[in-house]
Formats: structure tokens, sequence, C-alpha cells
């Protein structure tokens, strides 16, 4: 009986692609490196801060740093574990991107086990494939290098069986084995390639051809010399635009807010300078975590006398009483700054982690949308506009709202050879278009990969 590749293999590339069952997706594996990321900074900050203190010693050498060669020995160690902590994070992304590109680009084959054995690895066994498999279109036959999968997931397979094989078109070598790949095809991807009626598998393009091209008429607003005149195409589009920029004020300026401490509280660490104070009071306050302990505290710079305040342990707390002297560590060109008692751990990296998530996230919602925007402008004003013919009509149902896409061919000025293209729409829009039509597409001549359908975009070109 003749072998069947995998119905979702058995499609047009570039394929939908999803996270294998069981496998992690990329997301999972970037999140089980955070407590090491979290690691090997605090270590490096560490490091930093006991350089600086064995550099700059207390006057109270109890309270002191860890030592300058303690702290060399810290920074060594830092580089070490990042180094490590980096190689380790390139090597799972990069196989990560080979197994997506493979089932999202590659060629699918039946593939022979040629050897299997098991070995012991990391205390577990795994077990190593040998295969090979002949390139469509060639007689020759590819022999792959070793491919190891846990024995616990490795299906069972055995020599002289039959498994499908993924390899990079034009580079047989770059292959794997499906069943193994951290991703697969996605089933619930649908692609109409002739109007009202999907099938599967899914037959080959639609062919564009030259004449189909030339029969489109560029809209005559298009016609004009760049730069053009613009404006919106439906008036009032972004009506909602000032309340968007107003509902995120508040968690750009918390974003903000938090990154500048968090750098101010390095400066101290690095650059800080120590002197003593006097204790005025202590402090117990009821918080989520519980009891909160803090002290109270007043030193003097430039003449001036300047208040502060640090939380610290319940066992530290007790040994502290009004009067006492401590020395801190605060910014001289800016006293009124962030101090801290010297000789207690401080929470900079904490901050810092806040800091990076709550503005990386952040930047994702108010960056991106001014980005595209003026990048649609960019087009409107300044785009070549060439004619672009449908060839498939694409709906993704694997979400919890369906998704519409239209794929289309074009040619740039200048050249022969037809790109692809993708567009997301909605599902009026979808359902207005037939495979076959040909629409305007607007493309920057210093940037090809930066191009839109006309028809679909939030501006218009207008006439004088």
């Amino acid at each position: 009986m003749e072998y069947q590749i995998e119905p979702e293999l058995d499609r047009r590339t570039p394929r939908a692609v999803r996270p294998s069952v069981g496998v992690p997706a990329l997301g999972c594996l970037m999140l089980f490196f955070v407590p090491f990321i979290a690691i090997g900074v605090g270590v490096a900050v560490s490091a930093v801060k006991g350089v600086a203190k064995a550099l700059h010693p207390t006057p109270q050498p109890q309270q002191g740093g860890m030592g300058l060669m303690f702290a060399c020995f810290m920074g060594l160690f830092a580089v070490l574990w990042n180094g490590a902590l980096g190689y380790m994070l390139y090597s799972s992304v990069k196989k990560a991107r080979k197994d997506y590109l493979l089932v999202r680009d590659g060629v699918p084959v039946p593939a022979t086990i040629l050897e299997r054995k098991i070995v012991e690895q990391n205390d577990s066994k795994q077990s190593v494939f040998r295969y090979q498999f002949t390139p469509l279109g060639s007689s020759a036959q590819v022999e792959s290098g070793e491919q190891t999968q846990s024995k616990s997931h490795d299906g069972g397979l055995a020599v002289g069986d039959t498994v499908t094989a993924l390899y990079m078109p034009n580079h047989p070598d770059q292959n794997a084995l499906y069943r193994f790949c951290a991703f697969q095809a996605n089933a619930n991807h649908k692609t109409e390639y002739a109007l009202g009626k999907k099938q599967e598998p899914l037959p080959l393009h639609v062919e564009v051809t030259p004449s189909q091209l030339a029969a489109h008429t560029i809209e005559p607003e298009l016609r004009q010399p760049t730069p053009r005149l613009m404006e919106q195409r439906k008036k009032g589009q972004f009506k909602g635009i000032g309340c968007y920029i107003l509902f995120f004020t508040p968690f750009v300026a918390v974003g903000i807010g938090v990154l500048l401490y968090a750098l101010a509280l390095t400066a101290l660490t690095v650059a800080g300078t120590n002197t003593e104070a006097v204790v005025q009071s202590k402090e117990e306050s009821s918080g989520e975590s519980g009891t909160e302990y803090s002290l109270q505290y007043t030193f003097k710079s430039h003449g001036h006398s300047y208040h502060s305040s640090d939380s610290i342990d319940y066992s530290d707390y007790n040994r502290f009483k009004s009067g006492d002297r401590v020395t801190v560590r605060y910014l001289s060109f800016f006293p009124m700054g962030p101090t801290s008692l010297t000789g207690f751990s401080d929470n900079s990296l904490v901050f810092w982690l806040f800091a990076l998530f709550w503005n990386g996230i952040l930047s994702v919602f108010t960056v991106l949308p001014y980005v595209l925007v003026r990048r649609e402008k960019a087009l409107i004003r300044l785009g070549t506009a060439v004619p672009a013919t449908i060839t498939a009509k694409t709906m993704d149902t694997s979400g919890e709202n369906d998704t519409y896409s239209l794929e289309y061919r074009f040619v740039l000025i200048g050249e022969t050879q037809f790109q692809e293209g993708k567009k997301r729409v909605s599902e009026g829009e979808w359902k207005a278009v037939s495979i076959g039509d040909t629409l305007t597409l607007l493309y920057l001549s210093n940037a090809p990969k930066q191009r839109t359908l006309y028809r679909y975009s939030a501006y218009k070109a207008r006439l004088p």
C-alpha cells in the first residue's frame, strides 16, 4: 500500500503553522528561561554593586561590601552563567525556527528509518534515528543526520518503518521528521481557490497572466506625481484616537516613572555617595504581604537636611531606635532622590524587571498603531501603483473568531518575476472579492516589502 502524506501537509506553501501537541510554544520556552535570566541579571547587578562598594568603602566596615576579590568572582560567574544561558536560549530558538520554516515551506516526502538506537542522555533514554528519503524530481537518495527524540515520545518507530520527512526546497540537506517537529501544519486553516468552493487537498496557484494585469486601470488619483495629497477614506474613522491616547496616558506615565526610578537605583548603586544619617522614627504598617517595617531617617548634604525612609526586616527593626546613626547611600547631585541603607539588600532588580515587562507590553499597544498609520500614509503619498490579482481567499477558523485573508500576485515596476502577498480583511470585504479579480497595490520603491491593497487602506489619495 502506498504511503500517504499527512493531509495537512498536502497544501500550497506557505502553510499555516501551530505548535505541536505536547510541545511548548516559543512563548512558553521564553517563560521557562525567565527565572534563569533573572538569576543572571541579579548576579551581574550584585557583582557591580560589590565592586562599587569595595572601591568606595563605607564609614562602617561591618556594613561594607562583599570585598573586591569576591565581587570579581561574582562578575566572572555572571559572565559564565549568562554566556551559557545565552547559548542555550539561542540554540532553542534556532531549533524552533528551523522546525517552523520546515513545516511552513518544506516539501513532504516519505522517509525510511535506517537505524534506531537507544542512548542514555541527561538521566533519560533517548531514541536516535537515522533515515533516508528521495527528493521530488530527483533519483538520488538523501541520507539524513541523526535525529534525537525522547524514548517516551518516539512513537515506537522501528527500522524499515516509513514516516514523513520535510526538506527545504533546493536544500534537501535541511530536513527533519515531521512527527518530531515542534510545529505542525494547521488543519483548521482553509483556503478557497475557486469561487464558492473549498477543496482539500488544495490545488495549485491560480495562474496570473500579463494580459490580466494590463487590463486593470489604476485609479485616477493614483496617477498623479508623488507626493500625493491624501485624506481619510471614511470621515471620522479615527474619531476615537483621542480617547485611545487618553486611556493609555496613565499607563505610559507609570511605565516612564518605574523606568526612571530603576535607572536612579542603578545610579545609586554605581555612583552613590555614603554619608551618616540619624534615625528619627520607626514605623510599621499593614500591607498585602503582611506587616511592613520601615526606618525614617535624616541626613545632610551641601548644608541642607533631607528626610528619607527604607523598608527593613523585622529582625533589623527591633535593633534600631531613635537617635541611632546609620550609613546611607544617596546621589550627591540629586539628594532628594532615592536612598538606601548600606549593608541591606536593595530591590533595583525587581524594578528593572517590572519596568522592562510593563513597558515592553505597553509599547505594543502604544507604538505599533502609530507605526502602522505612518506607514499607511507613506504608501498613499509616495507609493508606486501596480495591478495585483487575487489568487486565493483564506479563512482561519482555529481561533475564537474567524479571520479572513486575500492572497495576491503582482509584478514590481521594471521586473518580470511575480511576487506574492497577503492581506487580512473583514468578512464582508472577503466575500465581495472573487478569485481572479485585479486590484490596485501600492508599494514603496525603496522598500517593496511595505505594501498594501489600495482598496482596503484607511487613507486614500485625492485630486487637487
